[in-house]
């Protein structure tokens, strides 16, 4: 049985002529109230301060411009050093874009909420629909900062991205061993991974669950689109796990790339992706973590591609907006799994 149960704070926002957005927020009682978002940064600035966010989370020294096959293009940003804008961390953005949030009405309900779940032994989560609001896509929600923390990282308070998918049914639970299925791919045209270091931190991240047979851990070896579909058509998973390097089409779509035969990058665009796993019935939870490049644009290319492997059917995406240290990433995926698995957490209360 799941430790945590959740109540819904949901948030809608609705863009308006001026470029601020109207929130509506609804609570587990159907109590609504209104506000008004209005971006505390500019374009510019929050590239700025994301990108600062990214360096200081990177786990490894970025190569001076990322390798890409010609055939993607990331898009340009403006040098963001020298004389730029004041320094940022994360909490220094989390506070200015939870002071954006949260303001007047929505604040109060918020608070009312949040002491209305604690008072019955629940959670608020907090479910941002994006849906009308496609250039808030990118802004990083997760590092919302109410002092003394961060929302996301406390399990009573999680943060998560809500698609409105129709009427698709949660998937059961699984009673038995988890199969997990981890992907490695290293391209030899992009910058080096190290694909045996990448292997023992998921290994050691599940190595008590695969002790106790609660998981299975397979590996694609080689990781090409189709030895990727074959394996998926020959075995029952339930986590896909990919860890790689990620980029943009020329027209800003996400992709994550595979291995062609060669060795060589092949680009899959999240469509491919989702098209691979649509029929994966078996399928709870895809994560997906980008190695070796820090990020270079304020556009996250997991974004596109997290929201079309939703819509097509995946219960539960969990992807990396940043890289972290090696040290943090065993951390988080031994959490992730044993909370998950272990513990039979739901997904926002693995991650937290």
């Amino acid at each position: 049985m799941a430790t945590y149960v959740y109540d819904d704070f949901r948030v809608t926002f609705t863009p308006r002529p001026d470029g601020s957005y109207d929130v509506r927020a609804v609570d587990a009682s159907d109590e609504t109230t209104q506000g008004v978002f209005t971006m505390p940064l500019s374009e510019d600035d929050l590239t700025h301060a994301v990108l600062q966010v990214a360096r200081s989370n990177s786990r490894r020294a970025a190569p001076a411009a990322p390798t890409t096959p010609a055939a993607v293009a990331a898009p340009a940003t403006r040098d963001v050093g020298g004389d730029g804008p004041p320094a940022f961390d994360a909490a220094h953005l989390g506070t200015l874009l939870a002071g954006a949030l949260f303001t007047g009405d929505i604040a109060e309900h918020y608070e009312r909420a949040t002491n209305a779940g604690a008072a019955k032994g629940s959670g608020l989560r907090l479910s941002l629909s994006l849906a009308d609001a496609p250039a808030l896509v990118n802004v990083p929600w997760e590092f919302l900062y109410r002092r003394p923390r961060f929302l996301a990282s406390q399990r009573h308070t999680p943060v998560v991205r809500w698609l409105d998918t129709g009427s698709l049914a949660p998937p059961p639970a699984i009673d038995d061993t988890v199969r997990i299925l981890g992907v490695i791919a290293a391209p030899s045209d992009l910058n080096p991974l190290d694909v045996e270091a990448e292997r023992r931190r998921i290994e050691d991240a599940t190595r008590a669950m695969c002790d106790i047979d609660r998981v299975e851990l397979d590996w694609l070896d080689p990781a090409t689109p189709r030895r990727l579909r074959e394996v998926l058509r020959d075995g029952s998973y339930h986590v896909l796990h990919y860890v790689g390097h990620s980029d943009y089409t020329s027209t800003g779509d996400g992709v994550l790339f595979l291995e062609d035969d060669d060795r060589k990058s092949s680009a899959v665009d999240s469509t491919a992706l989702a098209n691979l796993l649509s029929d994966q019935t078996a399928l709870r939870l895809v994560v997906l973590n980008s190695c070796e490049g820090a990020r270079t644009s304020l556009t996250d290319p997991y974004a596109g591609v997290a929201t079309t492997l939703i819509q097509l059917g995946v219960p539960a995406v969990v992807a990396m907006q940043f890289e972290i240290s090696d040290e943090a990433a065993i951390v988080f995926g031994e959490e992730l799994y044993t909370n998950l698995i272990g513990r039979q957490d739901p997904i926002d209360a693995a991650v937290a």
